[in-house]
C-alpha cells in the first residue's frame, strides 16, 4: 500500500467519533474497507451495536500471528483547549493532529495496512490474524470486553505471537528534569543518547511484555445508628480504609 493510501486510511479512522462505545463507525467502516481489499473478516456483537472485527489471511492450519488494536478512543474533553480539532485529522508540517492519532488509530491503520499488504503478497504463506476490539478506553465497568471477547471464545487458540500497536512511552521531559523519572528504567549511559536524538514530546519504546492488569469493585457494608450509640453501629468507610491500606500492603510487597 502506498503512503497516500495509508494516510488516507489513517485519516479516515481519526474523523470517525468513535468516544464512549461508539465503536460501531469504525466496525462499519472496516467492513466496507477489508471488503474492498478483498480480506475475509467477521463482525462480531459483543454488546449491543458495539462490534470487534476479526479479519484473517493465511492457511487455517499452523501458527498464528494476531495483529491487535482498539477501536475507541478517550473523551474529546474540552473542545476550547484543542489547537487543532480532535476529529480533524489536519495535517501539519508531515505531522497528523487529531483523538486517537496515536492512541490508536495509528496503530489499527498499521496492522490494517500490514494485512493487505500480506494479502496480496505471492511470497507470503503464514497466517495472520487481526483482533481490533471495544472496550478499551470507555467502559467504567468490566473494561477491556473486546478483548474479553476474543479470549473467551477461543480467537487466541494456536496464537504463536501478538504484535500489539498500542503506543508506549514516557514524557521526554521526564527524562531531563531534575530529579529524572524513569520508570522504563534507562540506563545512565543509554539515557542522554535518548533524548539527544528525541525530536519529539514523548520516547516511544517497544515493550517485550506486560504485567497485565486487575479491575474489581469493593463493597464496604456498614450499620446505622444513633450517634449517642455509635458503639453499636459499623462505619463502613472504615473499613474501606481498612481494605485500601491492606490493598496497597499486599500490591507494594509481591
Amino acid at each position: 500500500m502506498t503512503p497516500t493510501n495509508s494516510i488516507a486510511l489513517l485519516t479516515k479512522l481519526v474523523q470517525l467519533d468513535t468516544v464512549g462505545g461508539n465503536e460501531l463507525q469504525t466496525a462499519n467502516f472496516l467492513d466496507d474497507y477489508l471488503t474492498a481489499h478483498h480480506i475475509h473478516h467477521q463482525l462480531l456483537e459483543v454488546e449491543p451495536n458495539r462490534f470487534n472485527v476479526v479479519a484473517d489471511i493465511g492457511p487455517d492450519h499452523g501458527p498464528i500471528v494476531v495483529l491487535e488494536g482498539h477501536q475507541d478512543v478517550v473523551a474529546l474533553g474540552d473542545l476550547r483547549k484543542w489547537h487543532h480539532l480532535p476529529l480533524g485529522a489536519e495535517q501539519v508540517k508531515h505531522r497528523l493532529y487529531g483523538r486517537g492519532a496515536s492512541d490508536m488509530k495509528s496503530g489499527l491503520a498499521a496492522a490494517i495496512i500490514t494485512m493487505i499488504d500480506l494479502a496480496h503478497d505471492p511470497s507470503f504463506t503464514g497466517h495472520v490474524r487481526l483482533l481490533a476490539t471495544i472496550g478499551e478506553e470507555s467502559s467504567p465497568i468490566n473494561h477491556m470486553q473486546g478483548a474479553q471477547y476474543f479470549a473467551q471464545h477461543g480467537y487466541m487458540k494456536n496464537v504463536t505471537a501478538m504484535i500489539v500497536a498500542e503506543p508506549s512511552s514516557v514524557p521526554i521531559n521526564w527524562l531531563t528534569q531534575s530529579p529524572i523519572k524513569n520508570p522504563l528504567r534507562f540506563s545512565k549511559t543509554v539515557l542522554p543518547a535518548l533524548v539527544a536524538a528525541n525530536h519529539s514530546t514523548e520516547q516511544f519504546v517497544l515493550n517485550f511484555a506486560h504485567k497485565g492488569s486487575i479491575t474489581f469493585a469493593v463493597t464496604a457494608k456498614g450499620l446505622s445508628a444513633h450517634s449517642s450509640t455509635p458503639e453499636l453501629g459499623i462505619n463502613a468507610i472504615d473499613a474501606l480504609i481498612a481494605y485500601s491500606q491492606n490493598q496497597r500492603t499486599f500490591f507494594l510487597t509481591r
